[in-house]
């Protein structure tokens, strides 16, 4: 039995959650979401609070996935979302443009990136916020944008994800 599955999932204020038929629904103030449940997976919603079982012993590791995804749509429909980006280098800048992202990264020319459905972006200096309810979509994004300048392991230069990066020692001369 999973410890994380057994665990109850609080429902804030101003979150409407239902299940129609193998569906969980869920809205809130920044949105709704929907997930499709596995037949094997029993939600209990009382009052403020959702308990996720599981009706066989097949299927043990669905627990705890079941209740982290259910978790992760009741915060993103209330609170919502954010990754942070980090743009290092000289002439990296970011600039948003009819709601796309336009990024200079060193290339010879401009590289837009396209804000899909439910993601939106603000930037800040050399920072950039990839912003949204869902957060499998959020990180996806991130990642999407990361991947178009890698941080380099020796000068740092690029695209960092997390804001600590671990930069390789140069070539040291000979004495």
């Amino acid at each position: 039995m999973s410890r994380l599955g057994k665990k109850k999932i609080l429902i804030p204020t101003g979150v409407n959650v239902s299940v129609d038929g193998s569906v969980f629904l869920a809205s809130g103030p920044l949105g709704s979401l929907s997930l499709n449940l596995h037949p094997n997976i029993s939600l209990d919603i009382v009052d403020t609070s959702i308990t996720v079982s599981v009706s066989s012993n097949d299927v043990p590791g669905l627990h705890g996935l079941f209740r982290a995804l259910l978790s992760n749509l009741v915060v993103g429909v209330s609170v919502g979302f954010t990754k942070k980006l980090d743009l290092f280098g000289v002439g990296y800048r970011a600039a948003i443009s009819s709601g796309n992202l336009q990024l200079s990264l060193g290339f010879s020319h401009p590289v837009l990136f396209p804000a899909p459905d439910g993601i939106s972006f603000k930037v800040e200096g050399s920072q950039i916020f990839v912003v949204g309810i869902n957060k499998q979509l959020v990180g996806e994004v991130a990642s999407q944008i990361y991947r178009l300048r890698p941080a380099d392991s020796y000068k740092g230069k690029g695209v960092r994800i997390s804001s600590v990066v671990r930069l390789k020692p140069g070539k040291s001369g000979r004495k």
